[in-house]
């Protein structure tokens, strides 16, 4: 394919510029009179042939320095390595021009932002003869360009995160025309209740009778905009600390049609404003009266630049006397001899902070051993600018810990004041440790055991277990028994013991031991059973007071109905409503003393085991709760369930609770679905119900069974809260366990144990 011709007048080489000679004066005229741009020739192969003024301001090279190389070291290492200088020179070529943006370097290694145009450069017949290529540098523009998108999408995040404020609309008189889900949130209003309504009503009196509101909506016209920040009032009455801004809004013609007005409560933020400038003036007081830390400020090098009281305290020097030295004069000339001063400073870039103890040096050569800590300093870019560091004089803190090492008597005075027993063995059991709690507790002296295997001084270990107890701490594990016995006399038969036994790990991080903390639990176990007492007695009491609420419930309700009945016509709206709420609650208050009439039985009736066909009760229970579902189709698979033994009507009550709860949570999906099923794992048998509802957080796992207890609103799902108490209850007096597991919005599922054995009444 033959090359095209042009007729465009191209400027050339001294060597290829016969052609155009005519146009020389013109092209040195533009050339001298345009600086900003770099105006230069290539030849065929990309080598600068001319180089003109701009060029060299832009660039940095002189036209001696540049003229023959090739243009391709305008260009960053990556560009050159991808070859894109000679694809630009390609495509200029075939199609007789090319335009970019993108990155230059200059002589100094700096790169720019430039804006390049190269023209292949041809005689009437077509050939080729070089390049035409101008460059403009546009790192101003394009930084402008950057900090507009940044612009923009900070926009933007406002815009979607706009749940936070309340925007809403004025018409030029300051009624309101619009109000968004934020507003109402805010405000309290209903787009119903404040449509229409003048703006002033966010105000507080005072400001209303001061016109306020009418002042916003005048400085806004004339400023284009205005701020303020100041109390507003929502619905309720109660204040809240607000941002607002009031933009006024033109038509193309500049006619005003109202104002747009954004309001974001700002009270927390207030309050948190508060506490942050009382800490500011509480950590100002307190630096400035720290006087045991030198605080000091290294730059990169490591030389000081700030000096506090503190550091001249500590160290010795006035601040004019160490300003500009290298901080390594703090340290003995053994360290500085080593390298550590550079050391800590690498360290401290490499980890984000260092921390030390050793030797340093005072201004008139006295050693101190110091605390400390180095923190390499950043500014915005991450570009380090120095360091933090802070000294302590701990000389007196390793003096006094010295000598608390040399109070070997002081660990065996804190254990022997201890009422525990405290007692410590080593990996053949023999006694290493026995404290004097623990010759109170079993009446034998530290002279007696020391040194002796457990199983030598009470041999009666091996019938109760309790040698298992040293073993598992000897294996890394930490066990609590009760009812041990720690006496080679018969203990009297009131006392109890708690131990608790834990390994003992050496400085290597091996078990070199054990370790165990005997305590006499005799009147903790006294309380507990009291406790146990009181709570039957309460359960009576709540199952008695249940029965005793239910006469004022019924009048309460029949009393509703009938002024409803007979009065109904005479009542406007509320008053309808209001009778509704009463009847609606007495009601529920009813299931609720229901479900804990439920629970309470099911605590205190006899059990009357039989064998249970699971199979045929759930079944039952599926085809109870599908006549009750409201239209709701659920899908229900009920495996075979292994029989059980057990009271036939508690355990259908359970599975009433789970099933009919796998039905409430899941009802909202699109394809509600339900198993009911079992596994077995050894010898125990899992029943489990699994639904695909709304599921809930295993963080709060531990509630689901409290009684009143609830993940959901009442206004989500209905329910007493008592349901899933009372199924742990029935489970737990058949001897079996209930748990559960489930995801927000994935599901849930409850399982449950029952033994194979019946359990006794």
């Amino acid at each position: 394919m033959s090359p095209r011709k042009r007729t465009t007048p191209h400027f050339a080489t001294p060597d290829l510029a016969a052609p155009f000679r005519t146009s020389e004066d013109l092209f040195r005229l533009m050339v001298e009179n345009v600086k900003d741009y770099a105006i230069f020739m290539l030849d065929v192969g990309g080598r600068v042939a001319t180089w003109n003024a701009g060029a060299e301001r832009i660039k940095g090279y002189s036209a001696k320095e540049i003229i023959g190389q090739h243009f391709s070291r305008f260009y960053p290492p990556e560009d050159v390595q991808a070859r894109k200088p000679e694809r630009e020179l390609q495509v200029a070529a075939a199609e007789g021009h090319w335009a970019d943006e993108g990155w230059r370097v200059r002589k100094d290694g700096s790169r720019f932002w430039a804006s390049v145009a190269i023209t292949a450069l041809r005689n009437p017949d077509g050939e080729l003869l070089g390049y035409g290529k101008v460059t403009r540098d546009v790192t101003q523009r394009h930084e402008m360009e950057r900090a507009l998108r940044q612009t923009e999408q900070r926009f933007r995040l406002i815009v979607e995160g706009a749940k936070e404020y309340a925007l809403l609309m004025l018409d030029p008189e300051g009624r309101v025309v619009s109000w968004n889900a934020g507003a109402e949130r805010l405000k309290g209003y209903r787009a119903e209740e404040i449509v229409g309504q003048h703006h002033s009503r966010f105000y507080p009196p005072e400001d209303v009778r001061a016109g306020k509101p009418e002042r916003a909506l005048q400085q806004a016209l004339a400023e284009g905009q205005w701020e303020d920040e100041g109390w507003r009032v929502r619905k309720d009455g109660s204040r809240f600390w607000a941002n607002v801004i009031i933009t006024p809004l033109h038509d193309a013609e500049g006619t005003p049609l109202g104002f747009a007005k954004l309001t974001r409560d700002l009270t927390e933020r207030r309050r948190a404003d508060a506490v942050h400038r009382q800490n500011e003036e509480r950590l100002r007081l307190m630096v400035d009266s720290v006087k045991d830390f030198a605080i000091i400020m290294l730059d990169s090098e490591g030389r000081v630049i700030r000096w506090n009281a503190g550091a001249e305290r500590t160290h010795g020097y006035r601040g004019e006397e160490i300003l500009g030295r290298h901080f390594s004069r703090f340290y003995p000339p053994e360290d500085v001899a080593q390298g550590k001063p550079e050391w800590e400073l690498e360290r401290a870039v490499r980890d984000g902070q260092l921390e030390d103890e050793g030797w340093r040096l005072r201004k008139d050569g006295s050693r101190f051993w110091a605390n400390v800590v180095i923190t390499p300093i950043r500014d915005a870019q991450r570009v380090l600018v120095g360091f933090a560091k802070v000294t302590r004089d701990a000389t007196e803190r390793r003096r006094a810990e010295a000598e608390i090492r040399r109070q070997k008597g002081f660990t065996e005075q804190l254990i022997n004041s201890s009422t525990d027993g405290i007692l410590a063995f080593d990996r053949e059991c023999r006694y290493t440790l026995w404290s004097e709690g623990m010759a109170r507790i079993s009446g034998v002296k530290a002279e007696e055991v020391i040194g002796r295997p457990a199983l030598d001084v009470f041999p009666f270990f091996k019938d109760t277990g309790e040698d298992k107890h040293y073993i598992a701490a000897l294996e890394g594990r930490m066990v609590i028994a009760d009812g041990g016995r720690y006496s080679a006399r018969e203990p009297a038969a009131h006392v109890v013991l708690e131990a608790q036994y834990s390994p003992l790990v050496g400085d290597s991080g091996q078990i070199v031991g054990g370790l165990a903390i005997v305590r006499d639990v005799t009147e903790r176990k006294r309380v507990e059973e009291e406790l146990a007492r009181s709570n039957a007695e309460l359960e009576k009491f709540s199952y008695s007071v249940s029965h005793d609420l239910r006469a004022p419930l019924r009048a309460i309700d029949g009393f509703a109905r009938a002024l409803h009945e007979d009065y109904g016509s005479v009542l406007n709206g509320d008053g309808q409503r209001m009778i509704g709420v009463i009847r609606d609650n007495a009601q529920r208050m009813g299931q609720l003393i229901d479900a804990l009439l439920n629970f309470s039985r099911a605590g205190r009736q006899q059990l009357v085991t039989t064998s249970v066909d699971l199979t045929a009760l759930a079944q039952s229970v599926v085809d109870e709760l599908r006549r009750t579902a409201g239209g709701v189709a659920v899908e229900v698979t009920v495996q075979p369930l292994p029989p059980t033994t057990g009271d036939a009507t508690l355990l259908r009550q359970v599975l009433v609770n789970l099933i009919g709860n796998a039905f409430k949570f899941s009802r909202n999906r699109s394809h509600p679905r339900v198993d009911i099923a079992a596994r077995r794992e050894g010898d125990a048998v899992i029943y489990y119900v699994k639904d695909n509802g709304a599921g809930f957080d295993m963080r709060y796992k531990d509630k689901l069974f409290g009684v009143f207890q609830r993940l959901h609103h009442v206004e989500e799902f209905e329910g007493t809260g008592v349901g899933l108490a009372l199924a742990q209850r029935i489970i737990d007096r058949h001897g079996g366990r209930i748990w559960a597991e489930g995801k927000p919005n994935e599901g849930a599922t409850f399982y449950f144990t029952l033994p194979s054995a019946p359990p006794s009444a």
